[in-house]
Parts: C-alpha cells; sequence; structure tokens
C-alpha cells in the first residue's frame, strides 16, 4: 500500500558516538518496562523526529536534548525507505530535518511526508466559514496528534487541538476532507463576503446620496434620480445659463453707448501690457532652460575632470610599475634569469607579441588630448550660457519694470469703469454662477450613479462565479456522503467495543457509540449524551482505544487516508487514580485482532506497558531505571 508509514529503527546518539537502538516489526510492538525506564521518552523524540518545528529541550527533555546529540529514524514511508535523521548539536540544525542525506525545514518535511503518504493538504475554516479568522492548512503535525496518543492524551481526543481542527483530520482520514474543503470553496467563500461588502457599501452609497441630495437640491428633485433626470436637468441647467448670457450681452452693449470711448493712449497702453506679460513668460521660461542647461554643463566638466585625474595616475602608475620584471617564478619562487630570445618569454618561454612603448604612449596621449579638447569645450559652453543667463535676467527685469509702469497708467482708467459697473450687471454674473455650480452638483451625481452601477456590474459577475463555484462544490460534496461515513465509523468503534466486551464482560457497561459527521463539526454520543461529558476515568480509556482502532481500522480501506501506524503511550494511572496495569492485555486483544487479518499485515501498532505479561507480539523490553 501506498499510504503506509512503518518505523523499523529508532536510535538515538551520544556526543561520543555511542548509540542505543531500538527494533520495531509491523504488527503489534510492546515497548515494556517498570515506571522511569523511559517508554516515553523515547516517543517523545520519535514525535520529534517527525516533523516538530520546536525545540529538543521542549520535546522531549532537557537532560536528554544535553545526553543525546542525534536521533535516527528508519521508516518505510509510502513506498519506499527513508532515514530521517534530527541533530541538535549544532544550533542552526535544531530546527531542520534530513531526510536521506536531503536536509530541510521542519515544515518542508511535514509537507514532503503527507506528498509521499499520498495526502492532499486542505485548508479547513475555523468557526463560521464566512467569519474573519483565516483558514489553516491541516498538515501533517495536526494527523500526528491522532495517530499518536501521547501519555497525557487520555482525556480528549487529540490535547492541544480545537474540536474543529479534531473534525478536519477525522474527515481527512475517512478520505472526506479533500471533497468538503476543496479548493474551490475558500474562494467561494471569499467571493460570498466580497459580495454581502459590495452590497452593503452600495447601500451606505445610496443613503449617502439621497442624504446629499435633500441638502442640495429641492423635494421634487430628488423624487427619482437617474441619469435620464440628471441629463434633463442639466439640459436644463445649460439653456438658463444661455439665456442669461443672451441677456448680459445686449446689457452691455446699451453701456456702451453710455460710456465715453477709450482714448487711444489707453487702447495702446492695455496692448502693450499683454504683449509685456507674454514677452515676461517666454523669458521666465528661457531663463529656466539656461539655469537647467548651466547645471548639467557643470556636472560634466565634474566628470571630465575626474578623467583627467584618472589618467594622471594611471600614467604615474606606468611610469612606476613598467620597470618591475618578474624576478621569481609564480610556481616553484625560484629566480630566474631575464635571458631568452626575442619574441620569446623568458618566465614560460612562450611567443609573445611585440609590444611597442612608443603606441602604448601614443594611445595615452591621445585619450588625454581628446578629454581636455571635451574640457576646453564644455568651459566655452559653460561661459556662453552663463552670459546669456545673465542677459535674459536684465531683460526680464526690464520687463517687470516697464510692465509696472503701464499698469500704474492703466489704474484711473479701471477704477473709472469700476464705479460705473451696474449692478444688473454683477447680479446676471451671480446667476450665471449658481447655474454653473448647480451643473457641477449634477454633473457630481451622475459620477455617484455611475459609481453606484459599477458596483451593482461587479455583484453580477461576482454572483455569476458564484453560482459556477456552488455547482462545484456541491458536486464534490456531494461525493463525501458524511452520513454514511459517521455510521461506518461508529461502526467501527462499537467492534472494538464489542471485542471488549467478548474478552472481559465487566469492560464496557456504557450504550452505543454513535457518529454524527456534519460539514463543521463532529459529534459523538454514548447513547443520547456527548462522550465526554458521558465517559470519566476507566470507560474514557477504552473509548479512546476506541477511537484509535477505528482509524487503524481504515488503513486497507482505499477511500481512506490513514497511514497504517498507530503509537499508544498508556498512563500507569488515569485521571480518577486508577491503575491500567491490570487492564494492559485485554484492552489490545481487539487490536491483536485486527492486526492478524491479511489486509492489515502491513499496519504497526506501538504500545508502552509495565509488562504485557504473555500477550503475543514483538517485545521490546527497557530495563535501566532512570533517576
Amino acid at each position: 500500500m501506498g499510504n503506509r508509514l512503518i518505523i523499523h529503527e529508532l536510535v538515538r546518539v551520544e556526543p561520543s558516538g555511542a548509540a542505543e537502538k531500538l527494533e520495531f516489526k509491523t504488527g503489534v510492538n510492546l515497548l515494556v518496562g517498570m515506571p522511569n525506564t523511559g517508554k516515553t521518552q523515547w516517543l517523545r523524540m520519535l514525535d520529534f523526529v517527525l516533523g516538530d518545528i520546536g525545540k529538543p529541550e521542549e520535546a522531549f527533555d532537557d537532560a536528554l536534548a544535553a545526553k543525546y546529540v542525534e536521533m535516527r529514524v528508519l521508516a518505510t514511508i509510502g513506498d519506499r525507505q527513508s532515514t530521517v535523521v534530527r541533530r541538535w548539536q549544532d544550533p542552526r540544525m535544531k530546527t531542520k530535518v534530513i531526510v536521506d542525506d536531503v536536509t530541510m525545514t521542519a515544515e518542508e518535511f511535514n509537507e514532503h511526508l503527507l506528498e509521499r503518504l499520498g495526502i492532499t493538504p486542505v485548508k479547513y475554516p475555523q468557526g463560521d466559514a464566512h467569519g474573519p479568522r483565516t483558514w489553516p492548512t491541516l498538515g501533517w503535525r495536526s494527523l500526528l496528534r491522532q495517530i499518536y496518543r501521547r501519555q497525557d492524551s487520555w482525556t480528549d481526543i487529540a490535547t492541544r487541538q480545537w474540536d474543529v481542527e479534531q473534525h478536519a483530520v477525522l474527515l481527512q482520514f475517512l478520505g472526506a476532507a479533500e471533497k468538503l474543503f476543496v479548493s474551490q470553496y475558500r474562494e467561494l467563500v471569499d467571493q460570498q463576503n466580497e459580495v454581502a461588502a459590495l452590497r452593503a457599501q452600495k447601500e451606505n452609497f445610496q443613503n449617502a446620496l439621497n442624504m446629499v441630495t435633500r441638502e442640495l437640491l429641492n423635494e421634487t428633485e430628488t423624487l427619482s434620480l437617474t441619469d435620464e433626470v440628471i441629463n434633463t436637468r442639466i439640459g436644463d441647467l445649460k439653456k438658463t445659463e444661455g439665456e442669461i448670457d443672451q441677456q448680459r450681452a445686449a446689457f452691455v452693449e446699451g453701456l456702451r453707448t453710455q460710456v465715453t470711448p477709450k482714448r487711444d493712449e489707453e487702447t495702446a497702453l492695455a496692448r502693450e501690457a499683454a504683449e509685456l506679460r507674454k514677452r515676461r513668460d517666454e523669458l521666465t521660461g528661457a531663463r529656466t532652460d539656461a539655469r537647467v542647461h548651466l547645471a548639467e554643463m557643470h556636472e560634466l566638466r565634474e566628470k571630465l575632470l575626474g578623467e583627467v585625474d584618472r589618467l594622471g595616475r594611471a600614467k604615474v602608475a606606468g611610469t612606476v610599475f613598467g620597470r618591475l620584471k618578474v624576478t621569481h617564478c609564480p610556481a616553484c619562487d625560484q629566480a630566474v634569469e631575464p635571458e631568452s630570445a626575442p619574441g620569446i618569454c623568458y618566465v614560460c618561454h612562450r611567443h609573445t607579441e611585440p609590444y611597442v612603448v612608443r603606441d602604448a604612449k601614443r594611445r595615452f596621449a591621445a585619450e588625454q588630448r581628446h578629454i581636455e579638447g571635451e574640457l576646453q569645450e564644455s568651459d566655452e559652453v559653460i561661459k556662453d550660457t552663463s552670459s546669456s543667463h545673465a542677459e535674459l535676467g536684465r531683460e526680464l527685469r526690464a520687463v517687470n519694470a516697464r510692465l509696472s509702469e503701464v499698469e500704474q497708467a492703466l489704474a484711473p482708467a479701471r477704477a473709472q469703469l469700476a464705479d460705473i459697473m451696474p449692478p444688473e450687471l454683477r447680479e446676471m454674473d451671480e446667476r450665471v454662477g449658481v447655474v454653473r455650480e448647480r451643473v457641477r452638483q449634477m454633473e457630481g451625481f451622475r459620477a455617484a450613479l455611475n459609481k453606484r452601477q459599477d458596483l451593482a456590474k461587479r455583484v453580477d459577475e461576482l454572483e455569476a462565479l458564484i453560482a459556477k463555484l456552488e455547482q462545484v462544490v456541491q458536486a464534490s460534496r456531494g461525493q463525501a456522503d458524511l452520513e454514511q461515513l459517521g455510521d461506518l465509523f461508529a461502526d467501527r468503534i462499537n467492534n472494538y467495543l464489542t471485542l471488549l466486551r467478548e474478552v472481559n464482560p465487566n469492560s464496557w457497561t456504557q450504550s452505543h457509540v454513535s457518529v454524527e459527521l456534519q460539514k463543521r463539526e463532529t459529534k459523538i454520543r454514548i447513547g443520547s449524551r456527548l462522550w465526554h461529558k458521558k465517559l470519566g476515568g476507566t470507560m474514557q480509556l477504552y473509548f479512546l482505544l476506541a477511537y484509535n482502532h477505528a482509524l487503524l481500522s481504515l488503513f486497507p480501506d482505499d477511500w481512506a487516508r490513514y497511514p497504517g501506524l498507530a503509537i499508544i503511550d498508556v498512563p500507569a494511572k488515569l485521571e480518577d487514580g486508577s491503575a491500567t496495569a491490570d487492564k494492559e492485555n485485554f484492552v489490545l486483544e481487539p487490536y491483536l485482532a485486527l492486526l492478524l487479518r491479511e489486509d492489515m499485515k502491513e499496519a504497526q501498532l506501538i504500545v508502552t506497558g509495565s509488562s504485557f505479561e504473555n500477550f503475543p507480539g514483538h517485545r521490546i523490553e527497557l530495563k535501566h531505571v532512570w533517576t
């Protein structure tokens, strides 16, 4: 089977290189020993190797983290064996996992493990699917919490795992998670949330628009504000504006007959003022261009000076280093004699091209003359541009002075015109201003209506997409019969409890177990009450063993995603103080029967206990008591 996970060896290594090894087989593996012989610590170290993103001191024990520097696991993962190594002596390696000599982060290893086991990672909603909380990925470590029942995990399905995560893990093992939590489901929820937000935005936008129009327009104008109404209203306002303009033009023409015509001198001054303003703008622009060009030329000159300085240093260096000769062989460091035939290197004795010093100096001098020429040219351009900039400044000052004189000469005529301006003309101008402001407001309302229409269009587009996504999600969910899967898993739990009662009639004394799988939660009941409210102590032990037994029984089912490994660390005492030693053998009888089946020959159970006296299985006995 391609989805199997089998542990073959656990090896922990001390700084000296000394190693301790445990070997496991398929079927039942009994890790036995008296209290404090390290059974739990071995399993916690295994847990650390299998993708724990924390530190070793937090995963098992400070003393063990100091005593050992490496933990190796030989395991079959999917269709092949691999060696998985964690090393923590080097701080940089504490969060790294080495798989077959390939180093990766713990997060990358968890993804790698799921891929090898053929399990598709899914994102699942926490609580309300439409709520603000993010959708976490259901990764390998979440699954491992239900594969490995820790010694402190006998009061819940899995410790430190919220109900919604427990539900998602169970759906994954039952092969329903990738159907229920398809990638389109998250996209569907996002689109539905966006539609809800857009509708709220559209409603708020409409309310704000109505409030503004009521304040700015009269009641009749706000009864039904549509594109057609706005266009009609703007047309009426522009017609009114045209009528006022015609009235004003006629009124001004009437005034012309009453006002003394302007003198030729005033007309000439007004024409000159207009020409001076135009010339002032031209000079200001030209002066700005000249200033920018001048700055560019100064920057170019600085670069040319830098080139001149660089060539000077190169010339000095050539003079100094040109006389240096190779006196020792660079390979063996023996002295060499500068004697050889013409055209032959006296160090490597190979043919060389003739080197003419005169040509090199000629090229150097040409480059220097070229740069000096450019420098001289830049100096001339800077001089001309500076002169032009100064001339433009002088002309601009003259234009401004003359414009000031003209403005002063025109001031009396303008004052006379203002005095004779009738109030009717100002009233017409004010009416035109009011009409134009109303047109501007109506244009603003049109833009607002366009915004509302854009929101409505976006909602329509999203609803069309939502309809398609809903079809995909519903079709996928239709393949996940949660009712049937819940009944099947309940039957698997009850199978264990039935076998347990056959071995020990006084063991399970409670009612039938039922499992109700829903889209967002799992409800497991004993009779009519939820299991955690009904059970305590020993009954919890039996129920949780039945839960893990049911998970393990999924291994041969091709529609399931359980990797065929169960790790159970049985506590010496339960929460109510009752001992477990007298229950060790008979609670494992159903597991033994399950693992003896032909289709379970590649599955594996690793379980701890004090003795498991005379119980069949691969026995690993720990004798050293840690103090």
